[in-house]
């Protein structure tokens, strides 16, 4: 189950430079320097450690997926990734074209639209793997030859994606342009044996636009080393896809104003256009939604809660306001981690797990018609707490048909005439299902 809550979709990363590094760069290149306080002294020593390998191709291949840039105690636990050598190829892009298509979005730049109907909630839409992942913290050394390791460490088609993409950032003396555009398209992942964040950039799902009411969530699975787009709602084909750069429970001033300022664009989506009187009842909205959240994050010393549990109004109160804001990914999030107070709280500890066993049943229902996986298993590895209960075969077919469920199929014929409708012979390519058995794995494992 997740170690912390989140209030919003997996994020993109926001900040990866500290203005002395860039500093430093500037030296690095005989150009001006600014004089900045720095807050320590240097990077520790084991950031100089670094190490760069190439995943998904075989031992002399240097046709690779993905330029891994990582802490040097990284290297052996990638290369015994059982995936390691296994090559998407053509199918690395072809996975995400499918469903999707790059186009012009007034107003937004570039973006991604939904090239066939998406019509069912949760189960994947895109799996790619990376152009580049890159660990969080560089030293000077690292900011300052990033250009050349890229170089030398993407083919010819990689580098071409990896350039098209956009830069928010300053074009300045002393910006590195291969640094801002992974600071602008990257998203963050994690490895699960480092601590460390990593950023990832994608040469198609990259391109997801933000909203503040997403219809689509980005997800990284390290079992199949790709990253995946899951919907939210219904998309119809031609419809724009979009995901959550920052936190959704926060006012709508304060959204704009971190976009702004991190990716240099006023939002101007569906919530943050609003008239001022329903701009404000949608603030309280928000703002309410991340207090809740916090208020259930210090139950543990409030007995008289414990022993009542949350009241079925309280929870429904916090859902009709979810769907009232169209935030879909929040509202099946809540209901997990009610029924996770509830069991945690209330139902060890007293020995009653009938309103926790119903509110948990509740949240697998919601929490898989998004496709969020890890709440799905969590909640089913905390109902096993339950008295008498055992890991039996029945319990273990319920996860794999909840993550199987959820896996990458071909499109769903659309209602148009085949005459009208662009042709799916890339569907029924033989190599499709290549792309079913990475997400198998995941139900193997």
């Amino acid at each position: 189950m997740p170690s912390r809550a989140h209030n919003h979709p997996p994020l993109k990363p926001i900040e990866l430079d500290e203005p002395s590094q860039l500093d430093e760069v500037s030296l690095f290149q005989g150009l001006p320097m600014v004089r900045v306080p720095h807050d320590s002294a240097g990077p520790p020593p084991e950031l100089l450690e670094t190490a760069f390998l190439g995943f998904g191709g075989k031992e002399h291949d240097t046709d690779w997926d993905t330029l891994c840039i990582t802490a040097l105690k990284n290297r052996l636990p990638l290369r015994e990734h059982p995936m390691f050598e296994s090559s998407m190829g053509p199918l690395r892009r072809y996975a995400g074209r499918v469903f999707v298509k790059v186009v012009d979005i007034p107003g937004k730049g570039r973006g991604l639209v939904a090239a066939v109907d998406i019509l069912e909630t949760g189960r994947l839409f895109a799996l790619e793997r990376p152009l580049l992942i890159c660990r969080g913290s560089l030293s000077s050394h690292l900011i300052a030859n990033f250009t050349k390791l890229l170089d030398q460490g993407l083919t010819d088609q990689h580098k071409k994606e990896y350039y098209q993409l956009h830069n928010c950032k300053s074009k300045e003396p002393g910006m590195i342009e291969a640094i801002s555009i992974m600071r602008t398209n990257g998203f963050g992942i994690d490895y699960p044996f480092d601590t460390e964040s990593q950023r990832a950039v994608f040469d198609v799902i990259s391109r997801a636009n933000h909203s503040c009411v997403p219809n689509a969530y980005f997800e990284w699975d390290f079992k199949v080393f790709s990253g995946l787009l899951r919907p939210l709602v219904p998309i119809e084909k031609g419809e724009e896809i979009t995901i959550s750069y920052t936190s959704l429970l926060v006012p709508a001033s304060e959204r704009k104003a971190d976009l702004l300022r991190k990716y240099g664009f006023e939002c101007t989506c569906p919530a943050c256009s609003l008239p001022p009187r329903l701009q404000k009842e949608s603030d309280q909205r928000r703002v309410a939604l991340i207090d809740r959240i916090n208020r259930g994050r210090a139950l543990r010393a409030d007995t008289a809660v414990i022993h009542a549990g949350f009241d079925d109004s309280h929870i429904m109160e916090s859902l009709n306001m979810c769907e009232t804001e169209g935030l879909v990914y929040t509202r099946a999030e809540m209901m997990y981690w009610y029924a996770v107070w509830e069991i945690k709280l209330r139902a060890i500890r007293t020995g009653d797990w009938s309103r926790a066993e119903a509110l948990a049943h509740r949240a697998i229902e919601e929490t898989q018609k998004i496709g969020a996986i890890e709440f799905v298993v969590g909640l089913q590895s905390l109902l096993l707490a339950k008295p008498g209960t055992r890991l039996n075969s029945q319990n273990i077919a319920d996860i794999v048909n909840a993550i199987k469920s959820m896996a990458l199929t071909e499109p769903k014929p659309d209602h148009a005439s085949s005459s009208s409708r662009p042709s799916n012979s890339a569907v029924k390519d033989p190599e499709w299902s290549n792309l079913v058995i990475p997400v198998e794995y995941i139900a193997r494992h």
